[in-house]
């Protein structure tokens, strides 16, 4: 934070201050901090667009636990970074019976967030794909589906997706004016107004779209 202040005379005193405020957040960066150059197309022949997510991961691999029993957790990466930048200033003047304040204030909230849930893909196999009955109640084994190569979707499912990297940020504006009027010796009135104007929030890169059925 930083603060100024000026006195222009013993009646008029202007004041502005600046503060800013940050907070970022890492977990789960995975095996890729430990093996660079890690990828799935690199280290286990997969297609090459299994890189295009931009986190160096393995596959998750599921074999009906629920949990990933290969490979890179799902939902398990996230980096987050936000700050606050904050500008404030206040004149005051003092006018006979008057003191007068007037302010103005701005603050900026920005934020880069993401989580990817599958960079490298998800594949869960169950014991339907090695199973006697196609209800897969009539055994089967989940390993099995998956050394046997079954088809996922036969064998369970599988997911993939390339993860949204979001920078956003908004807008918070305000002002007011304020008089406290010593109208006698034994009145004084608080009188003031303040306008305050909160944007939404926008995608900084104008890296995010919409659809508007209704133009």
């Amino acid at each position: 934070a930083l603060n100024y202040t000026h006195s222009f005379n013993s009646a008029m005193v202007f004041n502005m201050s600046y503060g800013l405020t940050r907070h970022t957040g890492l977990f789960g960066p995975g095996i890729a901090t430990k093996f660079p150059g890690l990828s799935a197309s690199a280290t286990l022949g997969m297609p090459s667009y299994m890189d295009a997510s931009g986190v160096p991961s393995l596959p998750s691999i599921n074999l009906s636990s629920g949990y990933s029993t290969v490979g890179t957790g799902a939902w398990t990466i996230a980096r987050q970074g936000e700050d606050v930048n904050q500008l404030h200033s206040t004149l005051s003047w003092i006018k006979g019976r008057h003191e007068l304040k007037f302010g103005a204030e701005g603050r900026l909230h920005r934020q880069n967030l993401t989580q990817p849930g599958k960079p490298a893909g998800y594949f869960s196999f169950n014991t339907q794909g090695t199973a006697v009955t196609s209800e897969g109640n009539g055994g089967g084994d989940a390993m099995a589906t998956f050394l046997t190569g079954t088809d996922v979707y036969g064998g369970y499912y599988g997911q993939y997706e390339v993860p949204n990297w979001v920078s956003s940020n908004s807008w918070q504006l305000g002002s007011f004016v304020q008089d406290n009027w010593k109208a006698s010796d034994k009145l004084t009135l608080n009188v003031g107004l303040r306008s305050d104007l909160t944007l939404p929030r926008t995608e900084r890169h104008n890296w995010m779209n919409e659809l508007d059925p209704n133009l």
